[in-house]
């Protein structure tokens, strides 16, 4: 009667759309203390907001981002004996987490600080008692179940809204117990309270129902989006299971004559997304019951030895989101078992054995039939025909065909037609009866119909003759007659690959001498040239190859993808620029004529061509990488094959695997990208907020070493996905580092980065671009006012030592001048008073010509010394004379000298130039040089004129001597020094010499010399 009525009540938990095959066996990825869980003891689980899976274990609270864990100390209840089961909570609101740690406390969680806070108070000072059980529903409203005062409902403010207890005045708050074990609000309103003692029901209109009087009630699912279904979980009596439509439970046992155990402790329940019931136990693993039409029962349990298999037997926890269909089982001492079954595209054979000692593992063709028989060969297990339900339905063993000639089943390659067409790697082509397998026909070395026993490749051209491979050579083989004709390539290479391009033209490739065109008309091999910067074509090996629409495509070993259009003769290559996974590429199968799918040592990918105005150009690559947790990670080139009706086969060392590609999404999963871990100077960032809710980082100026760990939540597959980053302000361009998620920057100059990461185009999901903004501020001393300042300072002490060097200048100028006034005023006297004397003591004596002559010698050296005097004084003048005061000294000058002759004189000299500035010694020099010509023409010209010009010529001081004296020879050598002095003088201010002269003609002499360079501010001193 039981079973009626639940199948009544239950009926809409049964519906299905389609009815499932056998459940598969189920694989976990498992994760536990040697993956950085603190603790192997997982209470509960579950997911926030952004996407972290929060763990309680006894100890911590722990933060999982899918490849580390961020560890909190917290410690929670832990009891698992039957009379008095305590297991810590977790509950999810928005950005904090609500918890039920050791003794029952509530705390709260603050995602955004990373904080706890005890909530310890009613928000009217009722203390909260010890909690074992939360609930928050859709209206951000608290459902707590306490260990000895029943059930409260609170809004957020903890305000307390409704008490459900025992004693209870109300008929509508009172309950079986108030020890509540579990607490849940359903889609309808209606509240469940789970007691160690039944279920209370509480409707809408605050009836209060109870169900499964005396049982105790663990655990509550409901399904209402699928089924309107819901399952309670007891402790003793498995579980209960029934529709929202009505309030009637029952208990079953009984699936297609499968059964289910009735005294199981239940503490976790969940339905996937595939129709699925997984009931968690104490110690006997995890039943799965699969709701479809064949109604079947899975039990799992732990397996020492298998690293796939569920951890422990003690399921404690089950948590999952409908979103991804991944489910999390926190186990008791195992950690976590992990399942995501994912999308079912693809799908294998030879994963687990098709039948007792038949796992081939190294599958080397494929090829299926019209009649649906699908045949793979091995280098294991000879040829295999697979039926459409995986069923081994024929096997051919070399061996079996000739016992004492065939010694393994090491197949190459096949083919089959009319007849069964095997290339062996020992024992040449075997030709097969395709109804007996008697062997037909052996072309081998033997009987000279092959040039090697080792047949590596067989492809149709048409329908009377098969290509076959042999080592260097092609052998076109008459498939009506059996008899064939050979062509070599006299190359020491071994052929690799083949492809048909058009009627009687062949592509083969090979593996170290590149790629050549057969042509089956005359039986010549070309070799393609082909110009690849990036590669020496030559030396890499070619695994595959496939012709369409004109191009060539080839699988270049680790090296990428090369396209190369046979009517220009020009190449492409495709690598991990272009987004072709790193790694080996190996077959190649068109989806249409711009889809191609490429077997690959990390799994399959999926790229998209076009091309424009000629050329060629990758569109997207979607890489499919560890497939339904089954890897297979090196496939074969050859075992590739295509149906008429588009399903793909790909072969490799592990099994096969075939799919619709019609089938799969062409849209990536949109996952989020959040920073996990900032670090800097190798410590991890104390913040006011968690470091993924981060937006900016101020950093001071010797926190410049800074690393940053991110990662992309709400994905199955972390390890698979790719990411790419830049820094802003420091380098523009994205920079791809495959699945390692974190980075570092050491010694970056004070300034504004943004830092942004996002998935590369070649992962399987994408995410949009999340970015941290970073701001190093500039030390005191890198601040534009502080360099100022010091700029002022240093200008202000080069001034202060300035002015304290002029001062003293000044001071030693005063005190020459004080010399040369004293000089002047003394020697000058004394010089006048013997000039006097002299002139008293000629008077004296007129008539002593002798005394006459020495008295006005001594005149001339008075004359010479008051000259001298003069000049000494004028030179110790303090103040700088400017150009006309210079070109009047000069002026009195020659006129003192030349006055007392009978030479007629003219000076000439220029008065504009205003910023024409000679330094003393050069005045002195100049000075020195109008005294050495003023002498020569007083001594030795005996000229009648003398034309003296002074100015400025070309930039320089100019002066010009002309006399119509009786002029000389300059070349001559003389033992004079007055022209060597002149020369040296001029000489030695960069100046420049001219002298015209030629006996009885006169002299003309013209002396150059620069001004001294004048700066703008001395110009502007000056003016």
């Amino acid at each position: 009667m039981r079973s009626i009525i639940f199948k009544l009540f239950y009926l809409p938990f049964f519906l299905a759309l389609e009815v499932f095959a056998q459940l598969p066996d189920f694989t976990f990825r498992n994760i536990h203390t040697d993956h950085g869980l603190p603790e192997n003891i997982v209470l509960d689980i579950k997911e926030d907001s952004l996407g972290f899976i929060w763990i309680a274990t006894p100890n911590y609270l722990s933060r999982f981002d899918g490849k580390d864990f961020k560890v909190f100390p917290k410690a929670f209840d832990y009891r698992t004996d039957l009379e008095n089961f305590k297991l810590g909570k977790i509950s999810v609101n928005q950005q904090s987490l609500w918890v039920i740690t050791k003794g029952g406390q509530l705390e709260l969680f603050n995602l955004k600080e990373e904080s706890f806070r005890k909530i310890s108070y009613f928000n009217d000072s009722i203390p909260i008692p010890e909690l074992r059980s939360i609930y928050l529903n859709k209206e951000n409203q608290i459902l707590l179940g306490s260990e000895h005062h029943g059930a409260y409902l609170l809004d957020q403010e903890l305000n307390l809204l409704k008490h459900f207890h025992v004693d209870a005045s109300e008929k509508n708050s009172r309950i079986i117990s108030n020890k509540i074990n579990a607490i849940h609000q359903d889609v309808a309103g209606r509240i469940w309270i789970l007691t160690d003692k039944g279920v209370n029901l509480i409707q809408e209109d605050g009836k209060v129902i109870l169900l499964l009087d005396g049982i105790n009630t663990s655990t509550f699912l409901e399904d209402a989006v699928h089924y309107d279904a819901v399952a309670i979980g007891t402790i003793g009596d498995t579980y209960f299971a029934g529709s929202l439509l009505w309030e009637n439970l029952s208990k079953p046992l009984n699936w297609n004559e499968q059964t289910i155990s009735g005294d199981l402790n239940i503490l976790s329940l969940y339905f996937d997304n595939k129709r699925r019931m997984w009931s968690g136990s104490l110690g006997n693993g995890i039943f799965v019951i699969n709701h479809g039409g064949t109604y079947e029962i899975k039990q799992l349990l732990s397996i020492k030895g298998k690293s796939n298999a569920l951890t422990d037997n003690t399921v404690l926890c089950m948590y999952g989101n409908g979103e991804n269909g991944g489910l999390w089982i926190g186990t008791d001492g195992g950690g976590i078992s992990y399942f995501d079954e994912g999308p079912n595209y693809f799908k294998y054979l030879f994963e687990n054995e098709i039948k007792e000692d038949i796992n081939p593992k190294h599958i080397t063709a494929i090829q299926k039939e019209h009649d649906k028989l699908l045949w793979v060969s091995s280098l294991s297990h000879g040829l295999l025909a697979i039926d459409s339900t995986n069923n081994l339905t024929k096997q051919i063993l070399l061996p079996d065909l000739n016992q004492d000639y065939f010694k393994n089943n090491r197949i190459l390659d096949f083919w089959i037609d009319e007849q069964i067409y095997i290339g062996t790697s020992e024992y040449g082509l075997l030709i097969l009866d395709k109804k007996n397998h008697s062997v037909l026909r052996t072309l081998n070395v033997d009987n000279q119909s092959l040039p090697s026993n080792r047949v590596k490749n067989i492809k149709p051209i048409d329908g009377n003759h098969l290509a076959v491979v042999t080592s260097n050579a092609i052998t076109l083989l008459n498939v009506n007659d059996f008899t064939g004709q050979t062509y070599e390539l006299s190359i020491d290479d071994e052929i690799s690959s083949i492809e048909l391009i058009i009627e009687e033209v062949l592509a083969l490739s090979t593996e170290k001498s590149g790629i050549y065109l057969f042509k089956l008309e005359d039986g010549n091999f070309e070799k393609l040239s082909l110009n690849v910067s990036e590669i020496e074509l030559d030396r890499i090996p070619i695994n595959g190859l496939h012709y369409t629409n004109g191009w060539l495509w080839a699988s270049a070993n680790d090296r990428g993808i090369l396209a190369i259009d046979l009517e220009r003769r020009k190449s492409k290559l495709f690598n991990a620029k272009d987004g072709i996974p790193l790694g080996i590429n190996y077959g190649i199968l068109p989806q249409d004529t711009r889809t191609l799918w490429v077997s690959h040592s990390k799994g399959i990918y999926k790229l998209i061509f076009e091309k424009i105005e000629g050329d060629i150009f990758i569109e997207n690559i979607k890489p499919f990488q560890q497939l339904n947790k089954f890897e297979i990670s090196n496939y074969s080139a050859h075992a590739t094959f295509k149906e008429l009706d588009g399903n793909m086969y790909f072969g490799g060392i592990s099994g096969l695997v075939f799919f619709d590609p019609d089938d799969i999404p062409s849209n990536k999963k949109e996952v989020n990208l959040v920073f996990t871990e900032v670090k800097v100077n190798n410590q991890t960032v104390e913040s006011d907020q968690a470091h993924p809710f981060l937006e900016t980082l101020k950093l001071q100026h010797f926190e410049n070493s800074i690393a940053l760990n991110f990662a992309a939540l709400k994905s199955s597959l972390p390890d698979e996905l790719e990411f790419s980053y830049r820094l802003l302000g420091y380098e523009e361009d994205w920079i791809s580092i495959g699945n390692r998620n974190f980075v570092e920057f050491t010694n970056l100059d004070p300034g504004n980065y943004t830092f942004q990461v996002k998935l590369d185009e070649s992962s399987i999901e994408s995410s949009s671009i999340s970015s941290l903004q970073i701001q190093i501020e500039p030390a005191i001393y890198q601040r534009f006012w502080f360099q100022l300042l010091v700029l002022i300072t240093v200008l202000g002490l080069f001034y202060t030592f300035y002015r304290l060097r002029v001062k003293h200048i000044l001071e030693m100028q005063e005190i020459k001048e004080g010399i040369s006034a004293d000089l002047h005023d003394d020697l000058g006297s004394r010089l006048t008073t013997i000039h006097l004397l002299s002139a008293i003591s000629k008077g004296k004596f007129k008539q002593d010509s002798e005394i006459k002559d020495l008295l006005s010698q001594i005149d001339k050296e008075v004359n010479a010394s008051s000259e001298a005097l003069h000049e000494i004084v004028g030179n110790i003048k303090t103040h700088d004379e400017d150009f006309e005061e210079f070109l009047a000294k000069i002026r009195r000058y020659i006129s003192e000298a030349l006055d007392s002759t009978d030479t007629i004189y003219q000076i000439n000299s220029e008065d504009n130039v205003s910023f024409a500035k000679l330094s003393m010694r050069k005045r002195r020099e100049i000075f020195l040089i109008i005294k050495e010509l003023v002498n020569n023409i007083r001594k030795h010209a005996h000229a009648l004129r003398v034309n003296f010009k002074i100015g400025e010529k070309d930039g320089k001081f100019y002066l010009m001597v002309e006399d119509d004296g009786i002029g000389f020879d300059p070349d001559t050598p003389t033992h004079r020094n007055g022209l060597k002095n002149l020369k040296y003088r001029i000489g030695k201010w960069n100046g420049k010499l001219s002298i015209h002269s030629n006996k009885g003609k006169g002299t003309r002499i013209e002396v150059w010399i620069p001004f001294d360079k004048v700066n703008l501010l001395q110009k502007l001193w000056l003016a």
